[in-house]
């Protein structure tokens, strides 16, 4: 055996087995130690029986070394003895290298073995996992409710969205379990309600399928009102395809059981057709939302009519020449909601002309929401203001509780603020979108104290204010808050659009300082003395006054501190119990601050100022992520 062979068995091998032999000698493993699955391969090697052997290993080793040093690079040969030594010594080698090599094989064979045995304990383990987690699945406490309240759970799980889906309920809770199927396929009110989208085309599979899938609720709901949404892919339709629809067929004359409906039609023609078939009768429908594709206009004898004894509330969203179309009992509405599109300045104005007259149609409004999308004015001139006075007579809101108002375009708001009358109006909100819009015109913020006076005396009775996004000098919002003595709730965002970067810059520097107290000003009643939520949005923009945070601690510390001395507890519930809600707030005053991600950091200098008294009075708010640049 050479002496390379030699080196490389001691490198390699002789480490394995001291390392084997240590775990026998330390008592953590015993020669009778049974291993699962390698017993029949033989014992543990025996260390000790190995280094009885080491001295002679190493009398010969020394020797052989010594031998191959002396005639190394030199022509001879050992001498007789030397030879005996040299030869006993090699048969000793390859005796001891067969060895070696089957301890090497059994050591693997027990090493793959026990590999398998890793294995099959590993496969083991997973299996008992999971009949344990059957076992504690077949145990849990929701396989013991009665069935009353699993359905009042199963209830819970409806997606908001309704929209038909196989991974969501109820047909997901359908293949947990037989008792469970048999629990949803017989409780209605999991099945009334859903949503789908026609398909585009009439041949394809999907539309079986969704047909099925339609027949399933509809089947499953009963008798009991429904609430469908159809809707279908703008541009992909015709009016002709659409009643020629499976789906659509089948679910016309089902309309009639419709507690809400929800129609999203690109074809005026298919609109027409449901409430020809149905003999435009809805006797149980309560909510109606119609949205037509704006740019696919009624031809001259298209309408749509509609029956609804009980229908209280509806959303449109149409074209403005689209509303003289639909024909609804509007006399018996209380809650509309309106989105009107312009694409020229002329067709805005008519929007709100046309809406003026819809409006005198609902004397039962309570909530009125309206939205004017569009491009509009970018001038000078702004929309809505000139002409309207001469030539429009508009009947008061009776019965308005709450108005809202989206803007997309420029303009003012002039026209509905003074030409309107609001008797019992409660909550304001006015909310511009990605464009300048002024609350009041030219000639009026001239005038401003004597125009709130003799026009707008509705505002002394308002509780909700919220001026989003509006043009609006100081002078004219301090004389509007002077005129709204009972306002409980404030929200403005106020500033600038910055056209150029798509972005919307806040500036609440001076309804901070106004609405902020100073120590001598705590006795009287200050601006808005019944005023306890104040939104406002935090910026950075206008030099280092408005920069410091801790003008916003100073106004929560000052009015909670007024509130807390000076008002009444049932104070402001008694002079606004007319017009506010139950849920009046009972605290004295609480400052909400909306932050963006980057200035989130400074909610905790305003806390820090506070003091430990923050969570009182000090709520601040993350908006989220582009609200500056809502609507662009």
């Amino acid at each position: 055996m050479s002496s390379t062979t030699n080196r490389m068995f001691q490198i390699t091998a002789k480490p394995l087995f001291h390392l084997r032999g240590s775990a026998y000698e330390s008592g953590a493993l015993a020669p009778e130690d049974h291993i699962p699955g390698i017993s029949d391969v033989g014992g543990p090697i025996d260390c000790k029986e190995r280094d009885t052997e080491s001295p002679e290993v190493g009398l010969d080793s020394s020797i052989i070394d010594s031998l191959y040093s002396s005639y190394s690079g030199i022509l001879g040969i050992p001498n007789e003895g030397e030879l005996t030594i040299v030869k006993r010594s090699q048969q000793k080698y390859a005796g001891d290298l067969d060895n070696l090599h089957n301890q090497s094989r059994d050591l693997r064979l027990k090493i793959h073995l026990l590999y398998d045995a890793l294995e099959a304990t590993h496969r083991e383990i997973e299996a008992t996992e999971l009949r344990s987690a059957k076992c504690q699945a077949l145990s849990a406490p929701i396989h013991s409710l009665p069935a009353e309240i699993l359905i009042k759970i199963f209830q819970f799980t409806i997606p908001l969205s309704k929209k038909i889906m196989s991974s969501t309920a109820p047909l997901v809770l359908c293949r947990v379990s037989k008792l469970w199927r048999e629990i949803v396929l017989h409780d209605p009110n999991l099945w009334n309600r859903f949503s789908f989208v026609i398909p585009s085309s009439l041949d394809l599979p999907g539309e079986r399928s969704l047909l099925q899938d339609v027949q399933l609720f509809v089947r499953n709901s009963g008798s009991i009102p429904l609430e469908i949404c159809v809707s279908d892919i703008r541009g992909q339709h015709t009016g002709r395809s659409l009643q020629r629809s499976s789906v659509l067929w089948y679910l016309t004359p089902i309309f009639s059981r419709c507690r809400h409906l929800s129609l999203g039609i690109s074809d005026h023609s298919v609109a027409r057709y449901i409430a020809k078939e149905m003999n435009a009768v809805f006797p149980t429908i309560e909510t109606l939302d119609l949205k037509f594709d704006p740019h696919v206009p009624f031809d001259s004898t298209a309408s749509f009519t509609i029956l609804a004894p009980v229908l209280r509330s509806v959303n449109l969203k149409v074209h403005h020449v689209q509303i003289d179309k639909i024909s609804l009992p509007w006399h018996q509405l209380t809650t509309l909601s309106c989105t009107m599109t312009a694409r020229y300045v002329m067709n805005a104005y008519r929007s709100v002309s046309q809406w003026g007259k819809l409006v005198a149609k609902c004397p039962q409004l309570e909530n009125l929401q309206v939205y004017f999308q569009g491009h509009g004015a970018t001038g000078k001139e702004y929309l809505f203001e000139g002409g309207i006075h001469e030539s429009t007579t508009l009947e008061p809101f009776r019965n308005l509780r709450n108005l809202v108002v989206r803007v997309g375009c420029s303009g003012t708001l002039e026209f509905l603020l003074t030409l309107f009358s609001f008797p019992i109006l409660e909550s304001l909100r006015v909310d511009a979108v990605s464009q300048p819009f002024r609350l009041f015109g030219s000639i009026m913020v001239a005038q401003v104290n004597d125009s709130i006076r003799q026009s707008m005396g509705y505002m002394s009775r308002l509780v909700r204010l919220s001026l989003i996004r509006v043009v609006i000098e100081d002078d004219c919002l301090l004389a509007l808050l002077k005129f709204t003595p009972l306002l409980v709730f404030l929200d403005v965002l106020r500033g600038e659009f910055d056209l150029s970067s798509r972005g919307y810059l806040p500036d609440d520097e001076v309804l901070v300082e106004s609405l902020s107290l100073s120590t001598n000003a705590l006795t009287g009643d200050p601006l808005l003395p019944n005023l306890r939520d104040l939104r406002l949005y935090f910026t950075e923009w206008h030099g280092p006054e408005s920069a410091d945070p801790r003008r916003y601690s100073r106004l929560a510390m000052s009015r909670y501190q007024w509130a807390a001395t000076n008002r009444q507890p049932d104070r402001g519930k008694q002079e606004c119990d007319a017009v506010t809600s139950p849920t009046f707030p009972t605290y004295p005053f609480r400052l909400y601050v909306k932050f963006e991600i980057e200035d989130w950091e400074m909610k905790d200098v305003i806390a820090q100022d506070i003091g430990p008294n923050h969570c009182a009075m000090f709520h601040p708010e993350l908006t989220r992520r582009y609200f500056l640049r809502e609507g662009y």
